[in-house]
């Protein structure tokens, strides 16, 4: 939350979707990786965030690991923040370390 509330202006917030991995037990006691992706839908004047579309989808066949990280893909030309670590001791590096260049997006 603090990136959206902190770290960009309040007229940007929808323009930026979040996404993360992480874990659950089934049904059947295995586990599940989940893969979290939510957009801000609407957004107060104060900046707080009053609706979101979210989408979880389990990625398990892609045997990624989920951790403690965070990207924040930027939309209509915004930049993108990718891999950004929860850990409040370490939170938010520089925007220059995780900036792609035009020709980065190109090819992705």
């Amino acid at each position: 939350m603090d990136f959206f509330y902190n770290q960009i202006p309040i007229d940007k917030i929808p323009f930026y979707k979040s996404t993360y991995t992480f874990r659950i037990k089934d049904g059947n006691g295995g586990w599940k990786t989940i893969l979290h992706q939510a957009l801000p839908l609407q957004v107060a004047v104060n900046g707080k965030i009053h609706h979101s579309l979210s989408i979880h989808s389990d990625i398990t066949f892609l045997n990624v690991s989920p951790d403690d990280r965070i990207s924040f893909i930027g939309i209509n030309g915004e930049p993108s923040f990718y891999a950004r670590t929860t850990n409040p001791n370490n939170f938010l590096q520089s925007k220059a370390e995780f900036e792609i260049s035009i020709r980065e997006r190109e090819v992705i």
